[in-house]
C-alpha cells in the first residue's frame, strides 16, 4: 500500500508524506463542514520513521466562482509511535 511506502521503502532523507483519513464532509447550503485526520509521515536523516497525526477542519463557501476555503483549524493529535 502507497500508505506504507515511508516505512518499509527506502526513503530519502528528510522525506515527509501528508495523507488525509477519515474524512467527513457536510453540506449546508452555500457553505461544507470537512473534518478529517490529517498524518504526516517521515524519515529523519538518520534513518528514523515518524509519523505525526492532526485532526482539520475546513469551512468552505461556495460563490459565484466555486468553494472558497474561508476557515481552518488543526489540533495536534500528537506522534504515532509505531512497534
Amino acid at each position: 500500500m502507497d500508505f506504507h511506502e515511508t516505512y518499509f521503502g527506502s526513503p530519502a532523507p528528510g522525506k515527509r508524506k501528508s495523507s488525509v483519513r477519515a474524512p467527513h464532509i457536510r453540506v449546508l447550503g452555500d457553505t461544507a463542514v470537512v473534518a478529517y485526520v490529517r498524518l504526516v509521515q517521515s524519515t529523519t536523516s538518520d534513518g528514523q520513521h515518524s509519523t505525526a497525526a492532526f485532526e482539520e477542519t475546513r469551512i468552505w463557501h461556495k460563490t459565484g466562482d466555486g468553494w472558497k476555503n474561508v476557515h481552518f483549524h488543526r489540533s495536534n493529535v500528537g506522534r504515532i509511535e509505531l512497534g
